[in-house]
């Protein structure tokens, strides 16, 4: 069901209004679902970056030391003793299959250089070769004004885009280029000197790129050939991504999903409010979206959720002092990296049960203003009104924090509020996923 922004004019009920924003972006407490997972890591970190997934292996960087669990981060091992890394940022991390992969962006963002770490994990787990070798794209060693932006793969390639100043190697824009050898060898793909690449995801179907505003760039030959489609509005997307052949974007306001791989698209969410304009990296698996750090008023920071590929959100608060800068679904859980805000920012790893978030942020909320529960407020019984003519087969009482008191199924247009503490709450009425949202007051 869309969902609709209340908007309240009347001084007489600001106050409610601050309740029905309370509602619709219920503060999760992070002591209830979330559980903090840095056992073996050092702390305090000065950076957490770049989870990663392999096989049955969990991966994150921590201030320059590459960690891994196999116990869905309860427990985690360094890969390697001393600091390979030191030298290097790892903000860029890419695995391949049986190596690991990274860039590193020098802080000027004028040279980048591209590192290949072997790893053999078919003997014996995680065993890191301490020699880096650096590779290229143009078959000689990888020099300054080339910008190493971003990866994607699917079951035969690995593709990457490549930003080049001052026209180095013929090259003054984004090219894509592809290995079909985890990445020891690199070859350029057909899409050449374009001018503004912002992200690329790719399935064994199609590579897909987004480009400058409302252009959307196609292969479905891995790069040999490419269409060049448009989105259906001067579009940028800031969160792209792909699963199950399903196509997902959101910028500003809309979010939109494309079943097929961007002929057509279709609205899921107009928020009016900008939340699609996340840095943070968008998870994907199955049905399940999640898109981090979206910030609002008064420096806090709200994330969007969907259990439904998209079209439903819930909206929930992670803490009103911590941003989400990263996240990852791995299993039964969402990982997240978060961060304090302040000068020396803190960071860490914590994760919730996916079952557990949905049913902490319960469900999205549409207000309905035009029925009104009876008598109101009420002490004992509440009575639904007349005008409100559909049967209601599922009933849920939510308090002003938007915990869920009560929940039953019914028949009948009376409810017993007798057991309720004083306070305001929200009925919440459901029938074949129509949702209707009453408010009243148990005095």
């Amino acid at each position: 069901m869309k969902y609709q922004r209340l908007f309240i004019k009347s001084n007489k009920i600001l106050i409610i209004l601050v309740l029905i924003v309370k509602l619709f972006f219920p503060i999760t407490s992070k002591s209830d679902i979330w559980e903090e997972v840095t056992n073996g890591i050092t702390l305090p970190c000065s950076y957490l970056t770049n989870f990663q997934i392999k096989n049955d292996t969990l991966f994150v960087f921590a201030s320059n030391k590459l960690y891994y669990s196999i116990d869905f981060g309860n427990n985690w091992l360094k890969v390697c003793k001393s600091d390979i890394y030191e030298s290097i940022d790892c903000s860029g991390m890419y695995f391949l299959s049986n190596n690991y992969f990274i860039k590193n962006i020098l802080y000027d963002y004028s040279s980048s250089n591209m590192y290949l770490l072997n790893n053999n994990c078919q003997k014996e787990l995680l065993t890191l070769d301490t020699n880096i070798k650096t590779y290229n794209l143009h078959g000689n060693q990888l020099k300054s004004h080339l910008l190493v932006k971003d990866f994607t793969r699917n079951s035969k390639y690995i593709f990457c885009s490549v930003l080049a100043f001052n026209n180095i190697a013929g090259l003054s824009g984004h090219t894509i280029y592809r290995s079909s050898d985890e990445g020891i060898t690199w070859e350029r793909t057909n899409l050449i000197n374009e001018l503004n690449i912002n992200d690329l995801v790719a399935n064994d179907n199609y590579l897909l790129v987004s480009a400058e505003p409302q252009k959307l760039l196609r292969s479905n030959d891995n790069g040999e050939t490419w269409d060049s489609l448009s989105f259906p509005f001067y579009f940028y997307p800031s969160v792209f991504g792909i699963s199950n052949n399903i196509i997902y974007s959101g910028s500003g306001d809309l979010f939109l999903t494309s079943s097929d791989f961007g002929t057509s698209w279709e609205i899921l969410y107009d928020s009016k409010d900008g939340y699609f304009t996340s840095t943070g990296k968008f998870s994907i698996k199955d049905s399940i979206l999640f898109i981090p750090a979206i910030r609002i008023d008064n420096g806090i920071f709200y994330n969007l959720f969907s259990n439904d590929n998209g079209r439903s959100w819930y909206n929930f608060n992670f803490t009103n002092n911590y941003e989400i800068t990263e996240s990852i679904i791995f299993g039964e859980y969402l990982y997240v990296i978060d961060r304090s805000q302040g000068i020396n920012s803190l960071y860490s790893i914590h994760r919730v049960k996916i079952k557990d978030l949905v049913n902490t942020v319960n469900v999205k909320l549409e207000l309905n203003s035009e029925f009104i529960l009876h008598p109101n407020p009420s002490n004992n019984i509440i009575y639904l009104p007349e005008s409100c003519n559909f049967n209601i087969s599922k009933c849920m009482i939510i308090n002003e924090c938007g915990t869920k008191v009560y929940s039953s199924i019914i028949n009948s247009n009376s409810l017993d509020i007798s057991f309720l503490q004083k306070g305001l709450y929200f009925v919440v009425l459901n029938e074949n996923n129509i949702k209707q949202v009453f408010k009243f007051i148990k005095y």
